[in-house]
């Protein structure tokens, strides 16, 4: 029987063939040949896919109008403290980024309540650990938060507990304490942490306005005691006032920087005309009867450094710590202090290196 397949390929008794595993190949071929190939279904049009995405983006438009309801776009005020409030009496950890979001909405909202700060912070507070075992942050709004409410013996705890940053560059937390100290009626404490400043940070003219002022107001019943505060409050306050001085002027001459005939030079050359007689009155207020004058360049002039150094070197420093109630660190800090004083306005010599303390603390 001829199948149509060739010769080898051999059929059933019922004429169909048989795919065996000689012949398959062969069948494969004579089927493709025999079978016309399918037409591909003709797609949706680039119109009727633009038209289909439309729709869609509609009916999820009328759909998200019917599933969301209507809602403010804002955060009402202090809604921290409430939900910090209810974390921290919910937690036995602290969390103290929490506890500083929770002081920060009492201290600093509109309408703000120093009371609730304190209490969120004072069970945190520990007098055997250095800053109670708070950030210097917290122990700072701790001691606003104090001051403002009238509590004097927790201000002048809490100031006390912050000692072990009153040196180096923390010159702000030294103040607030030192204000601390005033407010909680010690006088003669409040002095120590702006030595600490001033000895080993730098002469700074907020912190020694601020010593000058408390040096004044310590009175010893010893006549050269009280003659020797007198002799270092008045060397403290002419620093003060020549550091200050030096601030209220400009650091860069902007007639000396332009080039004549810029464009740089013109703009200067008009401001300059503008605020010429706002210039002359700041300069005569800079002006105080008491000081020296300034130099010729319009530099704030330097106090006479050999009588102030002369009058540093006559101070008997042992008679001062003992009016002060100075311990042994405090009466090396008043030594440091004293010689920053004496080298801080220049004038030649240099100040000795500290060998017996480490360089971040020089």
């Amino acid at each position: 029987m001829t199948t149509g397949f060739g010769p080898e390929v051999a059929a059933s008794a019922s004429g169909i063939v048989q795919a065996t595993t000689s012949n398959y190949f062969t069948l494969v071929q004579a089927d493709e040949a025999v079978a016309p190939a399918p037409e591909p279904a003709a797609g949706p049009s680039k119109a009727d896919k633009e038209d289909a995405r439309r729709r869609r983006m509609e009916e999820a438009v009328a759909r998200g109008k019917l599933e969301y309801k209507d809602e403010h776009a804002y955060t009402e005020r202090g809604w921290v403290v409430g939900d910090a409030s209810a974390r921290l009496n919910a937690s036995f950890k602290v969390d103290r980024q929490l506890v500083e979001y929770l002081t920060s909405a009492h201290l600093a909202s509109a309408t703000p309540d120093p009371a609730a700060a304190l209490a969120a912070l004072i069970p945190l507070v520990h007098d055997g650990k250095p800053l109670g075992g708070l950030s210097r942050e917290l122990l700072e709004t701790a001691l606003i938060a104090a001051m403002r409410v009238g509590d004097r013996a927790t201000a002048g705890r809490l100031a006390r507990v912050g000692r072990s940053s009153w040196r180096g560059q923390f010159a702000v937390f030294a103040q607030t304490c030192s204000d601390a100290l005033v407010f909680s009626g010690d006088d003669t404490a409040a002095i120590l942490p702006l030595l600490y400043v001033t000895a080993t940070y730098g002469l700074h003219a907020p912190v020694l306005s601020r010593l000058a002022a408390r040096l004044a107001e310590v009175a010893p019943a010893d006549p050269a005691t009280a003659g020797d505060m007198r002799d270092l409050a008045r060397v403290v306050g002419q620093v003060a006032a020549y550091r200050a001085r030096a601030f209220r002027r400009p650091i860069f001459d902007d007639a000396r920087l332009s080039r004549p005939g810029s464009a740089r030079a013109d703009t200067d050359a008009d401001a300059s005309a503008e605020r010429g007689s706002a210039e002359a009155d700041a300069a005569a207020a800079d002006s105080e009867p008491d000081e020296r004058s300034d130099g010729a360049d319009g530099r704030p002039a330097r106090p006479d450094v050999a009588a102030l150094r002369a009058v540093l070197a006559a101070l008997d420093l042992g008679r001062i710590t003992a009016a002060l109630e100075l311990d042994a660190e405090a009466d090396e800090i008043l030594g440091g202090a004293v010689r920053r004083l004496a080298h801080g306005v220049g004038g030649g010599g240099e100040v000795e290196p500290d060998t017996t303390r480490g360089v971040h603390q020089l």
